[in-house]
């Protein structure tokens, strides 16, 4: 290790991210990111106080005394793989210098290195209530039921494509929030897709119930003149050699 502390500059090119939320796990940017330079011989304390200063004249930041400092140890490494700055000025040099070491294996090595510190604040509490949610498979089952019991008891019309639509965008919301049914472009087009299915599943309804008849109505020429007659339609196709079901494919209107 001091073999690799000794190939550690002593200035560092820093780039501070302030995310919203809790510490290592994926969260998203709260402002833009602070670059800075830091001489390493001036330890951890100075660090921390470039960071206040960036939270000082950022607005919408609030410094905590409780806040951790965390450095990004690899190019690639997700925010779970975060290691938190140690305290200790040496034990933080340690851990520079590891991170330094490794940057020359990058496509540019040392010449791009930038260290990326990150701090994570907390969201506040009204904000939590009313972020949006990831809408799993879970989720969706979950408001798939609230939503259709809400369209049939206001009567909006819908079926399976319209309101698995409309939980998707249910599941996104904060668990207490009212069922709301979206209104839009997207959900027009899912709701006479909907209406053409069910006009499609009776039209196939009502024919097969005509061709599963007994008895069917059809014309014979005697003597000249077209007369009406009901044939058993099981005996047609018996001596026809057909199987006893309909060959004729559902027709389907085309949208």
């Amino acid at each position: 290790m001091t073999e690799i502390i000794r190939q550690l500059p002593p200035q560092l090119k820093c780039r501070l991210s302030v995310k919203s939320g809790e510490p290592l796990t994926p969260c998203r940017d709260k402002v833009p990111g602070h670059d800075f330079t830091f001489m390493v011989a001036d330890g951890y304390d100075v660090l921390l106080g470039h960071i206040k200063r960036v939270f000082d004249t950022t607005n919408g930041l609030t410094w905590e005394e409780s806040v951790s400092v965390y450095v990004k140890p690899t190019n690639h490494a997700p925010q779970k793989d975060y290691i938190q700055v140690a305290t200790d000025s040496t034990a933080m040099e340690a851990q520079f210098a590891t991170i330094w070491h490794t940057a020359r294996l990058r496509k540019h090595g040392h010449a791009a290195f930038v260290l990326m510190l990150y701090v994570y604040v907390s969201r506040p509490r009204a904000q939590r209530l009313t972020s949006l949610r990831r809408a799993t498979d879970g989720r969706i089952q979950e408001q798939l039921r609230r939503v259709a019991a809400y369209m049939r008891e206001y009567s909006i019309e819908g079926g399976p494509a319209s309101q698995r639509y409309a939980a998707i965008s249910q599941a996104r919301l904060p668990d207490d929030a009212p069922v709301q049914v979206p209104d839009n472009a997207t959900m027009r087009q899912l709701r006479f897709i909907d209406e053409q299915e069910r006009a499609m599943d009776h039209d196939q309804v009502e024919q097969q119930r005509r061709c599963d008849g007994e008895y069917h109505l059809v014309r014979v020429r005697m003597h000249g003149t077209p007369v009406p007659m009901y044939l058993n339609v099981s005996d047609l196709r018996e001596a026809l050699g057909l199987p006893q079901y309909s060959l004729r494919p559902p027709h389907r209107d085309s949208l």
